[in-house]
């Protein structure tokens, strides 16, 4: 009987080691490594019923001691009937993969062992038409982790019938003018019943002789989701050709309507274009000096700024500060509007790399103000044959749309360029 003491204190040794591990384990400030964290990365948006797409699932996972085979996902319909079970893998689509059928054959994994785990749903296949809220639960089974999703492991997605928008009204505006004034053009959407209008776009196609597209202008609400309505200047037709009709010999263009509904749903239309016409750039108001002086010494320049302005109702300046050409397939066409030099002396000829330009870079001042500017260095020369001289220039307007409206008339300026005064001095003979 003398050892029960003994052993009591044994006991009551061993209940406070127990006691110490509970009190570790639930302190939150340190989680355990045991807990694996992870994000889905894709998928969880609506899907539709009536419509044969398939929607990537990923799922990446934040610990880097923790890299299950596979990640498993459970499928509950809206009555909460079970459906198959769908792994995701981090196989970079290597592997061919089983059942269920909604689910893709190769988990389109881009790329093994990177902790994504990726696996494509085909939505018709899934639903069989029931629509409702489906319960995707992610869970990992193996390696004594706790799989904890961010948001929870439970994900509810919307499977709903896709229901096209139509447009009621378009514009009738499909004459405009040179240089027409900016007006606001206005379309009504109707949406499905149940459903509504999410956003609402116009582009510009038109033959080139090859397609080409440029900017994409996005409407704005008026009214509820039915009415939008956007404003159109002659800038939105800054690289587009004369359009009208085949009989007019012009190129024919179309104002195409996109709308999208929240569901999913599309609507287009389009507004054929009767008649633009481009204006031609002009030239005005040449600011360059009358005379200039060559550099007074040995590696010296004289840096000459030369400006002027250039009126095009479509002109708008290039964003990027720089001319750039569009392709087809690009949403874009930048392309800004240049004024060129040629030179004469003795006989024209083209200065190519010379090139006035409103893009804010020095020497202009101000991108898209339609004041095109650039500069040239006149350097020292000892030679006594260009000791003076009288420089021509003739300018011409570029407009991007095509060479054929390009100025129709010239600007014709001069520059006479002398040595500096203590070179002519010497160069003269004469001696102060």
């Amino acid at each position: 009987m003398k050892v029960i003491p003994a052993v009591l204190g044994f006991l009551a040794l061993n209940f406070l080691v127990m006691t110490a591990g509970c009190k570790q384990s639930t302190d939150s400030s340190s989680p355990p490594r045991d807990v694996a964290n992870a994000t889905l990365t894709a998928g969880g948006i609506r899907m539709m019923s009536n419509v044969d797409e398939w929607y990537n699932y990923c799922v990446h996972t934040n610990d880097f001691f923790t890299h299950p085979d596979s990640i498993l996902c459970e499928v509950r319909k809206p009555d909460g009937t079970p459906l198959p079970s769908f792994g995701l893998y981090d196989d970079g689509g290597s592997r061919v993969l089983q059942n269920p059928a909604f689910a893709s054959l190769t988990s389109g994994d881009a790329s093994a062992n990177d902790r994504s785990y990726s696996r494509s749903i085909n939505s018709v296949l899934l639903s069989g038409g029931m629509q409702g809220n489906y319960d995707f639960h992610f869970v990992f089974y193996g390696g004594g982790a706790e799989f904890r999703m961010a948001n929870g492991n439970h994900v509810t997605v919307p499977v709903t019938d896709r229901h096209d928008c139509e447009f009621t009204e378009l514009p009738q505006d499909s004459v405009f003018e040179e240089c027409f004034e900016p007006r606001t053009l206005t379309v009504r959407v109707r949406p499905f019943p149940g459903d509504t209008i999410g956003s609402v776009q116009m582009f510009l196609a038109y033959e080139s002789p090859i397609y080409v597209y440029p900017d994409t202008v996005v409407l704005t609400p008026i009214i509820g989701d039915s009415v939008w309505q956007y404003a159109v200047t002659p800038a939105y037709f800054q690289c587009v050709h004369n359009l009208g009709s085949a009989d007019s010999g012009r190129a024919w263009g179309r104002m195409i309507y996109t709308a999208h509904t929240r569901s999913g749903g599309l609507g287009t239309s389009e507004v054929r274009i009767a008649s633009f016409s481009n204006q031609r750039p002009t030239l005005t108001d040449p600011v360059m000096p009358d005379t200039a002086f060559r550099g007074a010494s040995p590696g010296d320049t004289n840096r000459i700024v030369v400006m002027m302005n250039l009126h095009d109702c479509e002109y708008a300046s290039d964003p990027f500060g720089s001319v750039f050409q569009g392709f087809p397939g690009i949403s874009s066409i930048w392309h800004c509007d240049t004024i060129t030099l040629d030179s004469m002396l003795g006989g024209w000829w083209t200065v190519p790399l010379f090139q006035l330009k409103d893009n804010g870079q020095p020497p202009d001042v101000v991108a898209g103000d339609g004041t095109f500017s650039a500069w040239f260095d006149l350097p020292y020369s000892s030679d006594p044959a260009v000791s003076n001289l009288l420089f021509t220039f003739r300018f011409q307007g570029h407009d991007c749309a095509h060479l054929d409206y390009d100025t129709l008339y010239s600007v014709i300026d001069s520059i006479r360029v002398i040595q500096p005064q203590a070179l002519r001095v010497a160069q003269s003979g004469i001696v102060k």
